[in-house]
């Protein structure tokens, strides 16, 4: 699997890079095209601000909650991480990696 893995990068084929890590007692894979990353805005820690604010990283999520689940009460937020994944090229990027639940309207929340 690792010579197909370095046989496809030489090829100039666009492997996905993989992260996995644990989150609210879950293991959760992430999985994105080298690609779609490169179009991305750079950053380094120490070196300026962070692109996409956290604000606009929760604005992202409820949208997207809203868009793909309307069905779906409020989002309460429990974690917010950014992650670092490294590119096949060794190129060093950056991701939110955000945990969040149903609040349900009787002020419980959805399992």
């Amino acid at each position: 699997m690792l010579s197909v893995l370095y046989m496809n990068v030489a090829k100039g084929v666009d492997m996905p890079i993989a992260d996995v890590e644990e989150m609210d007692g879950n293991r959760v894979a992430v999985y994105v095209e080298e690609h779609a990353l490169s179009t991305y805005p750079a950053w380094e820690p120490g070196k300026g601000t962070v692109p996409i604010s956290v604000t606009q990283v929760i604005s992202a999520v409820e949208t997207w909650v809203k868009k793909y689940n309307p069905s779906y009460g409020k989002v309460v937020f429990n974690e917010l991480v950014l992650k670092q994944v490294r590119s096949h090229n060794n190129k060093l990027y950056w991701y939110y990696l955000v945990s969040y639940r149903e609040a349900l309207e009787d002020g419980s929340f959805s399992p």
